[in-house]
């Protein structure tokens, strides 16, 4: 596809978005931005389901993994090729629970779970800011 038929299906996948927000905000049902995450509650922040963004390519390399973000020239480093950073990263696939995975990477290491979570949570978080990651459900 041309790259103007990715920006294109980019500019009607935001613009359908944004309809879909603007007509729950009429609803009632309050919104929040991606920058705000870090202010939920974490047991709100533990039922999210992170998933790569549209777009988002992934790039692993021997020492680090780097992501190419659209609108991005440069792919951007998101974190050093470690096995604790990668089992995290892999659970990101739009079906876990972000408490699931601080679940299993506790249960892999032996480390309680509220540590377990604000590693899990660190790392997500992060990749949100760069625009990586994104919540693919609501709570």
């Amino acid at each position: 596809m041309s790259e103007i038929g990715v920006r294109r299906r980019n500019f009607f996948r935001s613009l359908a978005r944004e309809a879909v927000v603007r007509a729950d905000e009429m609803r009632g049902v309050p919104q929040m931005r991606l920058d705000q995450l870090d202010q939920l509650p974490e047991e709100v922040l533990a039922r999210l389901i992170p998933g790569i963004a549209p777009g988002v390519q992934i790039l692993p390399g021997e020492d680090v993994v780097r992501g190419r973000v659209p609108g991005v020239e440069e792919p951007l480093v998101l974190f050093w090729r470690a096995p604790a950073e990668l089992f995290v990263f892999n659970r990101f696939n739009g079906r876990n629970r972000l408490g699931q995975v601080a679940e299993e990477w506790a249960a892999e290491t032996g480390t309680e779970y509220a540590r377990a979570f604000g590693f899990t949570r660190a790392i997500f978080l992060g990749l949100v800011r760069l625009r990586v990651c994104v919540p693919v459900n609501t709570t």
